[in-house]
């Protein structure tokens, strides 16, 4: 199923020009500079695996992972706005001292490797499943509205079927 058939190239304009803001912003918690070139080389979702386990891995897991919509498909139906909740509630956590892994950073690059032509089956299988796989999350934040989206489902179920906690925010 090609679910973002008719989003995936203006997802991936709106997220290509919010990517300077998140660089800047996510070099401090765990991104280094290596981080954002080897993503931007990456031609496959499974390529951006072990990238991911680094920046994981740098935060000291166990850490949790913020759901929610992000693509035009759910939540506000706006990805700019859906992107600034996203983060917002990934702030909100962090200041309350949670170690968060932050995926904004590789959107850019997984809406680049969807508008190549893979679906968000691959994406959700090639890279979310291993890192969910991998141990390192202890707990999900599922942000309001997030039963609007296609993959904030998948990971509610996949939390479910890991035995990972469940928080709603």
């Amino acid at each position: 199923m090609q679910y973002f058939d008719k989003t995936t190239f203006c997802c991936y304009r709106i997220l290509n020009s919010c990517f300077t803001y998140w660089r800047c912003f996510m070099i401090t918690i765990g991104y280094t500079d290596a981080d954002f070139s080897a993503m931007e080389k990456t031609a496959s979702f499974k390529e951006l695996v072990p990238i991911a386990m680094q920046i994981i891995n740098r935060i000291c897991p166990p850490v949790g992972f913020v759901c929610g919509p992000i693509s035009a498909a759910g939540g506000t139906k706006s990805v700019k706005r859906n992107t600034e909740i996203f983060q917002s509630h990934i702030e909100f956590l962090e200041r309350k001292g949670l170690k968060i892994f932050n995926q904004l950073p590789f959107e850019k690059t997984l809406w680049r490797i969807l508008a190549e032509g893979k679906n968000e089956s691959n994406l959700l299988k090639d890279f979310y499943q291993p890192l969910f796989d991998s141990g390192a999350f202890n707990i999900f934040y599922f942000i309001p509205g997030w039963e609007s989206s296609y993959g904030a489902s998948w990971e509610f179920r996949k939390a479910q079927e890991l035995e990972i906690t469940i928080i709603h925010l």
